[in-house]
């Protein structure tokens, strides 16, 4: 069979890290939002924010992008969420076999780890603290930050115009307990 080395190749996050430059926090910054994290959850949330007309500063303990993000968004099959006849009717029947062949006959030499929260219920946990209204949290996407990442971008974005997302209620920390039948 074939040997896929996950860990290797041309990969976009390595090439777009070369050449960036990353300033140090040093002492006290004046900014109307500050993002922790710099990973594509913490990303996102801060261009939609700019985007909306805020002042926002992203911090990150090691290199933005390095952690979760690297590993989760490195590599991606695109296309494996298509069908077989759709592929082929896109790209053609060699392509496509080859593609689904190459998928089925991998042998994972390699493998990362990464620590993340879940939530009972699967779902993350967005929101404004009730104890402290200037802080708000986007946690507990359980592996699925790719898309849970643009539902916090919006959410966070409506929270700061002072207009919580109609769904807010569903990603509330603590969920509302569940009425007994």
């Amino acid at each position: 069979g074939l040997t896929m080395r996950l860990h290797s190749g041309d990969l976009f996050w390595d090439e777009t890290r070369k050449e960036a430059d990353y300033q140090e926090l040093a002492g006290h910054t004046d900014t109307g939002v500050l993002v922790v994290g710099g990973g594509m959850s913490g990303a996102m949330i801060a261009n939609e924010l700019v985007h909306a007309g805020h002042q926002v500063t992203v911090v990150d303990a090691n290199v933005p992008g390095l952690a979760s993000s690297d590993g989760n968004t490195r590599i991606v099959q695109y296309c494996s969420d298509m069908s077989l006849h759709k592929m082929i009717g896109k790209w053609g029947e060699r392509h496509a076999v080859d593609f689904y062949r190459f998928s089925l006959d991998v042998t994972v030499t390699h493998r990362w780890q990464s620590v993340f929260g879940e939530s009972n219920d699967g779902l993350p946990f967005i929101g404004q603290d009730k104890d402290d209204p200037d802080l708000y949290f986007a946690f507990g996407f359980g592996g699925n930050g790719t898309c849970y990442c643009a539902m916090a971008s919006v959410m966070m974005r409506d929270f700061l115009k002072g207009t919580p997302h109609p769904l807010s209620y569903t990603t509330a920390y603590p969920r509302a307990k569940k009425a007994k039948r």
